[in-house]
């Protein structure tokens, strides 16, 4: 997990590097009309849109070096790639949560990427900047259940296709869930299907698509900490801090006047739930952050 947070980090600071600002961006751009008093300020446009666009390549480029050995130990990797300062090909098998295509070239990528386009689907469609838990479950079972319809209307004997279209069922079903359970408010459902979802280990989940939380909420790392925080519906214990906590560091790195310590510096700055208050074990993600650096 560890690594995870790194990388993470990694990724936002590719967002610092852009052009002044000029226009003021009043969020009009992102799916539908803003409500005047949410509108954003003191991000031109033009900023705005560089910076979106870095978060999604840089995200696309992190996820394309890791695609190929994902989930490998160090000395396998090591033994087929040695040290992974590049993009490789993908001699691997598919498989619901990683690529979905055998021997994919160098550049190919996971659900990591698949994440970053289902969240944006379901961002564009709320009145922006408000974004809503319950209706981030009904897309996520909506998507679910249009794959199950793949499925059921796949014909012919090629077992390729039949292959193929349970994967991408089975991509989701983790997720569909917990999702259900939320979306009907089931409290009782939702806490036994969260505590069991992959197993009941802290995945860190919402870091899938929380940077696209701090995209929605540029600028401003206490409210997309807070938004994240609430659509962290996958993630238990300080999983759902980390989730927050990559949001928080995404938005931090869409203002014009931040630099590189800065965005880090939100694990010290951004606190609403007191993590750091915590008896006895204080605030995890910060010690997963400082045990990362010192690698």
């Amino acid at each position: 997990m560890k690594y995870s947070i790194l990388l993470a980090i990694a990724s936002i600071l590719m967002l610092l590097s852009c052009i002044k600002p000029e226009k003021a961006f009043d969020g009009k751009s992102i799916g539908g009309t803003v409500p005047q008093e949410k509108r954003l300020t003191g991000i031109s446009e033009g900023v705005y849109y560089n910076k979106v666009l870095g978060l999604l390549i840089g995200s696309a480029i992190g996820d394309a070096m890791g695609a190929p050995t994902e989930m490998w130990s160090r000395k396998d990797i090591r033994t087929t790639y040695g040290f992974v300062n590049d993009l490789d090909s993908m001699v691997r098998f598919p498989s619901a949560e990683g690529t979905w295509v055998n021997n994919l070239p160098a550049g190919g990528t996971t659900d990591d990427t698949r994440w970053k386009k289902l969240f944006t689907e379901y961002a564009i469609a709320e009145p922006w900047p408000r974004l809503k838990a319950s209706n981030l479950a009904k897309h996520i079972i909506k998507k679910y259940k249009s794959s199950i319809t793949a499925l059921k209307s796949t014909e012919g004997l090629n077992p390729h296709p039949y292959e193929d279209n349970l994967m991408k069922m089975a991509w989701l079903q983790e997720w569909a869930l917990v999702a259900d359970a939320y979306a009907r408010n089931d409290m009782v459902a939702y806490s036994n299907a969260v505590s069991k979802f992959y197993g009941g280990e802290m995945t860190c989940a919402g870091m899938l698509y929380s940077p696209l939380i701090g995209a929605c909420l540029p600028a401003d790392p206490a409210a997309a900490y807070a938004a994240a925080y609430d659509l962290s519906i996958f993630d238990i214990g300080y999983a759902r801090d980390i989730t927050a906590l990559v949001a928080g560091m995404v938005s931090q790195a869409f203002d014009t006047t931040a630099y590189k310590t800065s965005v880090p510096n939100i694990i010290l700055t951004v606190d609403p739930q007191n993590y750091f208050r915590s008896r006895l074990v204080g605030r995890a993600a910060y010690r997963y952050y400082q045990a990362a650096t010192a690698i």
